[in-house]
């Protein structure tokens, strides 16, 4: 299925359970939810017949750092995705920072967030033989 379907059947499924679910209610209502009533529509949504959950959301919308939540609100228009950028420096960010990498590998971590930020993907062994990493690294 591709990915625009998918995304309209989820956003039809929460329309569906709009009326009846009072979790969705509270949701639409900008009011805040528990971390069990967030489980609690995390497994209606998964036991449904398409499996939405937040791995197969986010591979729709390219999210690496999004939670069901957020798809949620998204779905709802209650809230904005944060961009593929933001995404990407904050995974990055947050791993140099757990741990401690020399200044040669924050400069390949740094090269290697810069190519999937554009490129969204890395492609092995193309990019990493690429012009980029030659003249990075005197290779």
């Amino acid at each position: 299925m591709k990915s625009d379907q998918y995304w309209e059947k989820f956003v039809n499924s929460i329309q569906e359970k709009a009326e009846s679910n009072h979790i969705i209610q509270k949701l639409l209502n900008n009011e805040d939810i528990t971390e069990q009533e967030q489980r609690e529509l995390e497994g209606i949504f998964k036991s449904m017949e398409y499996h939405f959950t937040t791995t197969n959301l986010n591979k729709v919308y390219n999210c690496i750092t999004t939670d069901f939540l957020d798809m949620l609100k998204f779905a709802l228009h209650k809230q904005d995705l944060p961009d593929w950028k933001e995404q990407v420096d904050e995974v990055f960010q947050g791993f140099i920072q757990e741990n401690n990498f020399n200044s040669n590998q924050i400069r390949f971590l740094q090269i290697v967030k810069s190519l999937l930020i554009q490129k969204k993907t890395i492609t092995l062994p193309d990019d990493f033989y690429s012009p980029i990493f030659e003249n990075q690294f005197g290779m």
